[in-house]
């Protein structure tokens, strides 16, 4: 009980001094506070990467051992990128939004937001053929686009990010 409410106050504390931006309008709180909320796309982008990754991973190890623990592994890892990488994506396209883009970055970024909304697509589609799908051929075909997938997304992210 007591680390709940140790934990509340936590929470609520820091809350209370990151929201704490001066006296500006409310106007300009909110879009600063819409700006500080996309910051988190960076944070939670690496859970969806390297689980999709790994599920790769777990497949191709199934693949090859027949051993129940990859298969279990895939799908636990499949189904948690598939919950965290709807709010990534929503994150990314708030982010998008907290500096212009022009010429080539703007470029990149169009690319980054539509082959993101692809992979979020594809991981939803994989996760479905995992669970109810009958041909695991059209799972290993989604798999290794949705690897291709994924990746391109990283690499054209990292591009912009770091140039």
């Amino acid at each position: 009980m007591w680390k709940y409410l140790f934990l509340l106050l936590f929470t609520g504390s820091i809350a209370v001094v990151w929201g704490h931006e001066g006296h500006h309008d409310v106007e300009e709180h909110l879009i600063n506070w819409w700006d500080e909320v996309g910051k988190y796309h960076l944070v939670l982008l690496h859970f969806p990467i390297a689980l999709i990754n790994m599920v790769g991973v777990a497949e191709g190890l199934s693949l090859f051992s027949r051993r129940l623990i990859f298969e279990l592994s895939a799908r636990f890892m499949l189904v948690s990128a598939a919950v965290l990488i709807v709010p990534t994506a929503i994150l990314g396209y708030v982010f998008s939004y907290s500096a212009p883009y022009e010429g080539a970055a703007q470029l990149l970024l169009n690319w980054h937001m539509w082959l993101g909304i692809a992979t979020v697509a594809f991981t939803w589609v994989l996760a479905y053929l995992k669970e109810w799908g009958s041909s695991r051929g059209a799972y290993y075909s989604v798999l290794v686009l949705l690897l291709i997938l994924v990746n391109s997304t990283c690499f054209v992210g990292g591009k912009m990010t770091f140039g």
